[in-house]
């Protein structure tokens, strides 16, 4: 029985759950025993968020650990009413997914909802507070994602969507853009290069992306476990396409022959690319992994998947090689 475990992850589930969130190894349950799954192992590999404390009324800017810049004019944020904020401090979270390291870590997938690849420039997740209340920036503010080099390549933003499941959540793309681009911009203050969108007036996630397209003929992937045991319960396989900093995951899981594959046709991948293939997740009570570097995809490519038991700090240090 063939199963579409993207379709399922896109509905938004009431989920609950009495494991404690926190980044170890190991969660104690409430009877003394410990419990490794895929959500406590996604939980402990997150992000953490970078907090800035922003004075409005004013313009200010941030710059992020990773290269990100942020420009909040003097009328941008506004309350829950549509009033300008004109006074206080504002407390911006921000949590920046720029590399496939990051983007398998967070769940943060570079497809769209309509199965479509996307070309990343980098994504950020974006909460402002003010004496704990949200605050939105409708008055709109300067966003700059850092790039290793100068490109033409065009960039949009798109919003990104998150669906709970019972892996804790993951984020995929409305199928719509804005603030296309068609190339970076030099600061020459630092001869850094950047994709540079003014008047981004949405907060939450949002992605520099844009729609990767080849007129090469392209191909499924298969990746075979070692059996049905290892399911989309409890395993998770993504492919990142290196050149076009990109992760996908593999939804359809085909139990009666323990495959996990694209199954979209849009997410099918040109003969002829270099991938790597990364496999996470856990089982008996341990959390497993593999790794396979720079595979070049040929016509209906299978892949076989061995599993190597690891703690969290194995997965943190694999993920930190790609």
């Amino acid at each position: 029985m063939k199963r579409n475990f993207l379709s399922s992850a896109l509905l938004f589930l009431g989920l609950s759950t009495a494991l404690l969130s926190c980044n170890k190894d190991d969660v104690t349950l409430n009877n003394g025993s410990n419990m490794f799954n895929v959500k406590t192992l996604f939980e402990g590999l997150k992000s953490p968020a970078q907090t800035f404390n922003v004075p409005v009324g004013q313009p200010y800017e941030i710059n992020a650990a990773g290269g990100t810049r942020i420009v909040f004019k003097s009328n941008t944020f506004r309350d829950a009413l549509g009033n300008v904020i004109n006074s206080g401090t504002v407390k911006v979270e921000l949590t920046e997914i720029l590399k496939p390291a990051d983007m398998i870590a967070n769940r943060v997938y570079t497809t769209t909802l309509g199965h479509q690849i996307l070309r990343s420039g980098g994504a950020v997740n974006l909460k402002a507070t003010l004496d704990g209340n949200p605050v939105f920036a409708t008055g709109g503010y300067d966003l700059k994602f850092k790039q290793d080099a100068e490109s033409d390549n065009p960039m949009a933003l798109f919003t990104g969507i998150t669906s709970a499941d019972s892996m804790g959540g993951a984020v995929f793309w409305s199928d719509q853009s804005s603030n296309t681009i068609e190339r970076t911009t030099k600061d020459d203050g630092t001869n850094e290069f950047f994709y540079a969108f003014d008047s981004v007036t949405n907060l939450n996630w949002i992605n520099c992306d844009y729609f990767y397209s080849s007129t090469d003929p392209k191909t499924d992937i298969n990746v075979v476990t070692p059996d049905s045991s290892y399911n989309a319960t409890n395993t998770q396989v993504f492919i990142v396409f290196k050149s076009i900093n990109s992760v996908s995951g593999l939804w359809n899981y085909n139990a009666p022959n323990h495959v996990f594959n694209f199954g979209y046709p849009g997410y099918h991948l040109p003969i002829g690319t270099v991938i790597d293939v990364v496999i996470l997740g856990a089982k008996n009570n341990s959390y497993f992994m593999q790794l396979q570097q720079n595979i070049t995809v040929t016509n209906n490519l299978s892949i076989t998947f061995t599993p190597q038991a690891t703690t969290m700090a194995g997965v943190q240090a694999m993920l930190s090689t790609l």
